[in-house]
C-alpha cells in the first residue's frame, strides 16, 4: 500500500500570506484485495480486501492519524471504500464525509 502526500501553501500572487494556510493532498491506494493475493487482475471487478489489505489500511490509518482530514474521495469499489473507512476509524474526527 502506498501513501503519497503533496503539500502547498495558499498564495496571493507570489507572496505567501503570513500564517498562510497549508493544504495537503493525500493519495492512498487501496489495500491488498483477495484477488491481488492470488495474483489475479481485478480491474473493475468489485473484490473485497484480504486480511493483509485490512492490516495495510489499519497501518495507513495509524500513519495518517495525526492529520486533520477534511474530506475523502473514493471510487465506488468495495476495496476502496473499505480502505477509506478503516483509515478513518483511526482518525479522531467527526467531520469527514466520504
Amino acid at each position: 500500500m502506498s501513501i503519497v502526500m503533496l503539500e502547498s501553501k495558499l498564495k496571493s500572487g507570489n507572496i505567501v500570506k503570513k500564517g498562510g494556510m497549508v493544504s495537503k493532498l493525500i493519495l492512498v491506494r487501496h489495500g491488498q484485495s483477495i484477488w491481488n493475493d492470488k495474483n489475479l487482475f481485478t480491474g473493475w471487478v468489485d473484490i473485497p480486501l484480504s486480511q493483509k489489505g485490512i492490516f495495510e489500511a489499519l497501518n495507513a490509518g495509524e500513519k495518517l492519524s495525526k492529520f486533520d482530514i477534511d474530506i475523502v474521495y473514493t471510487s465506488k469499489l468495495a476495496r476502496a471504500i473499505e480502505t477509506a473507512l478503516i483509515i478513518l476509524s483511526k482518525i479522531d474526527t467527526q467531520k469527514t464525509p466520504i
